[in-house]
């Protein structure tokens, strides 16, 4: 199973999108993620090998994430199992990752079964919260993953 970590950070403090990434990816999966990517290294060739993908994005966008808005065409996900967090602002902002990001990464075929965390900063206690009632489908989900690609 690879767990990647995709952050899409602001210009004024790029460490706390990552943070958030990471932390959500380890809270989900009780493991550091294998990958982490940021908007100038994401490819399509990483997306495709990723099982589970953690994107967490500074909200409002930032411009740097254009690039990643282009690498999510249509398939590249393929059935990966795919959580997305909004960090440092109110989800109602426009600009955010349900109005931007969550439309591309389900064309490209990310399976977002969970609602987008959003948090002000990467303080442990929501993301922890988050993750802990997310666990149980995530590791489900992920055996399901394993068991279509092993059949396939």
């Amino acid at each position: 199973m690879i767990v990647t970590a995709l952050a899409c950070p602001s210009s004024e403090d790029p460490a706390v999108v990552r943070v958030a990434a990471g932390r959500v990816a380890h809270g989900l999966t009780g493991r550091p993620p294998e990958v982490v990517l940021d908007p100038s290294s994401v490819s399509a060739a990483a997306l495709r090998e990723a099982d589970l993908l953690v994107l967490a994005a500074a909200v409002p966008l930032h411009p740097t994430c254009s690039p990643l808005l282009d690498v999510l065409e249509e398939g590249v996900l393929g059935g990966c199992v795919v959580f997305l967090a909004g960090v440092g602002s109110w989800p109602a902002e426009a600009g955010t990752v349900d109005r931007a990001v969550l439309p591309a990464v389900r064309r490209a075929g990310g399976l977002c079964m969970a609602p987008t965390l959003h948090v002000i900063d990467a303080a442990p206690a929501p993301i922890e919260a988050y993750c802990r009632y997310w666990r149980p489908i995530t590791h489900s989900l992920l055996r399901d993953r394993a068991t279509r690609t092993a059949a396939a």
